[in-house]
């Protein structure tokens, strides 16, 4: 009555679990970086933890892997990328006390 061929759900992986990344080369590093934020994420970021330097470095190694591919593809990063950096005379925080 059982089949020895299925898992369980709670252990199988699947290609339909994630996401390949944009360029074929980079997919370990992806998948990498993926598992660790998704541990990240769970266990501290839900946790009031918010510092995700573990990750750092295959973040890192990943992105440099995504723009090398992109360039296979003549599709240049600066052009894609997004200025999401605050300007240093602006605080993400506005000061409540304010001084008469």
């Amino acid at each position: 009555m059982g089949d020895s061929n299925n898992s369980s759900p709670a252990t199988a992986t699947s290609s339909a679990d994630r996401l390949d990344s944009f360029h074929p080369k980079c997919n370990d590093l992806k998948y990498q970086y993926d598992q660790c934020f998704n541990v990240w994420f769970t266990e501290h970021y839900m946790n009031g933890h918010y510092n995700n330097q573990e990750c750092q470095k295959v973040f890192e190694l990943y992105t440099e892997c995504v723009k090398h591919g992109m360039k296979e593809y003549g599709i240049q990063y600066e052009q894609t990328s997004l200025n999401l950096e605050i300007p240093k005379d602006k605080s993400t925080f506005a000061d409540t006390k304010q001084s008469k």
